[in-house]
């Protein structure tokens, strides 16, 4: 009798565990990851000469109305934007980014912007990617050398304008923040951005 009254408790605690932690996961264990934004409390070594530092860094300061009546600025503000960087004496990496857009051409929330380092890139360059792929030209969008270039280099994106960067790209959210930099032609790296990407999106829907 006294063997039975230990079962029945012990019957209910075994039957009731997974219960209990079905509750806690339910509660507790969501594995969300997040993207943090990049420069939270804004960058303390803009150059003087920017416009007047935000905190969270936000890249619409630089990005205006001015630059925007030269370049398509029309994903600006409005999608999740990766740009890349291509100079005629860089070794650029116009190759990965025809790939992502290949990866995102279904996505209208994603667009890819190719700023020039110098005016002897020209986007002949980027029109060999539109023949080889199906991209959507306002997927892939070029922006010439220009006076403004510089300041989104220096002040919004804060990158030099050199070959340094013609390896990398910057993902910026639809609130003008950045989000990521990455070495695109690490396969590591690769992976991380279009699954930093994914997420980004996914919380936008």
């Amino acid at each position: 009798m006294a063997s039975n009254k230990v079962k029945v408790p012990l019957l209910i605690f075994i039957l009731g565990m997974p219960v209990l932690i079905y509750l806690f996961l339910q509660g507790f264990g969501e594995n969300k990851y997040e993207i943090p934004i990049v420069y939270p409390d804004g960058i303390p070594e803009l150059d003087p000469n920017c416009p007047g530092a935000s905190v969270p860094h936000k890249i619409d300061r630089v990005i205006n109305q001015e630059p925007c009546s030269t370049w398509n600025c029309s994903s600006i503000g409005q999608k999740l934007v990766l740009f890349s960087f291509a100079g005629s004496d860089c070794q650029d990496n116009l190759a990965e980014i025809a790939r992502v857009c290949n990866l995102f051409k279904d996505e209208s929330r994603f667009s890819t912007i190719t700023l020039a380092l110098d005016s002897a890139k020209s986007q002949r360059v980027l029109n060999r990617y539109f023949e080889q792929y199906p991209i959507a030209q306002d997927a892939w969008i070029w922006w010439s050398f220009h006076q403004f270039t510089t300041p989104v280099l220096n002040c919004g994106l804060n990158l030099k304008q050199d070959c340094s960067i013609a390896k990398q790209v910057v993902l910026v959210d639809s609130d003008y923040q950045i989000r990521g930099y990455y070495q695109i032609e690490d396969a590591e790296e690769f992976d991380r951005m279009v699954t930093e990407i994914n997420i980004l999106l996914k919380e936008n829907s």
